[in-house]
Protein backbone atom coordinates (compact mmCIF):
# COMPACT_ATOMS: atom_id res chain seq x y z
CA UNK A 1 0.00 0.00 0.00
CA UNK A 2 2.86 2.27 0.85
CA UNK A 3 3.28 4.90 3.17
CA UNK A 4 0.92 8.19 3.33
CA UNK A 5 2.22 11.66 4.29
CA UNK A 6 -1.17 12.71 6.51
CA UNK A 7 0.40 16.39 7.35
CA UNK A 8 3.71 18.51 7.17
CA UNK A 9 4.30 21.52 9.02
CA UNK A 10 7.00 24.17 9.04
CA UNK A 11 8.57 26.14 11.14
CA UNK A 12 11.84 28.40 11.09
CA UNK A 13 14.85 27.77 12.79
CA UNK A 14 15.17 31.08 15.34
CA UNK A 15 18.41 32.60 14.39
CA UNK A 16 18.92 31.14 11.10
CA UNK A 17 17.22 32.93 8.09
CA UNK A 18 15.97 30.66 5.33
CA UNK A 19 16.18 27.48 7.21
CA UNK A 20 13.45 25.92 8.70
CA UNK A 21 12.65 22.66 10.76
CA UNK A 22 9.33 20.16 8.96
CA UNK A 23 7.11 18.08 11.41
CA UNK A 24 5.47 15.49 9.39
CA UNK A 25 3.08 12.93 9.92
CA UNK A 26 2.67 9.82 8.25
CA UNK A 27 0.32 6.31 8.04
CA UNK A 28 2.48 3.38 7.36
CA UNK A 29 1.34 -0.09 7.76
CA UNK A 30 4.41 -1.66 9.17
CA UNK A 31 6.95 -0.80 11.25
CA UNK A 32 9.67 -1.44 8.73
CA UNK A 33 7.94 0.58 5.84
CA UNK A 34 8.41 3.16 8.50
CA UNK A 35 12.11 3.23 9.23
CA UNK A 36 12.87 2.76 5.53
CA UNK A 37 10.90 6.05 5.24
CA UNK A 38 13.11 7.40 7.86
CA UNK A 39 16.52 5.87 5.97
CA UNK A 40 15.24 8.07 2.57
CA UNK A 41 14.91 10.83 4.09
CA UNK A 42 18.90 11.02 5.62
CA UNK A 43 20.47 11.65 2.54
CA UNK A 44 18.86 14.41 2.20
CA UNK A 45 18.20 16.30 5.53
CA UNK A 46 20.78 17.74 8.16
CA UNK A 47 18.62 15.74 10.82
CA UNK A 48 15.91 13.50 11.36
CA UNK A 49 14.23 12.30 14.47
CA UNK A 50 11.46 10.33 15.19
CA UNK A 51 9.33 11.53 17.60
CA UNK A 52 6.53 8.93 18.23
CA UNK A 53 4.56 6.23 16.80
CA UNK A 54 0.49 5.46 17.36
CA UNK A 55 -1.91 2.64 16.26
CA UNK A 56 -4.58 4.58 13.97
CA UNK A 57 -8.17 4.75 16.45
CA UNK A 58 -10.45 1.85 15.54
CA UNK A 59 -14.08 2.89 15.13
CA UNK A 60 -16.14 0.68 17.39
CA UNK A 61 -18.94 -0.84 15.57
CA UNK A 62 -22.35 -0.02 16.52
CA UNK A 63 -25.25 -1.94 16.58
CA UNK A 64 -28.45 -1.35 14.82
Amino acid sequence: MGTNLTKIESRPVHGKPWEYVFYVDCQIQSAAEGAKAIEALRPHCAMVKELGTYREAVKPETSN
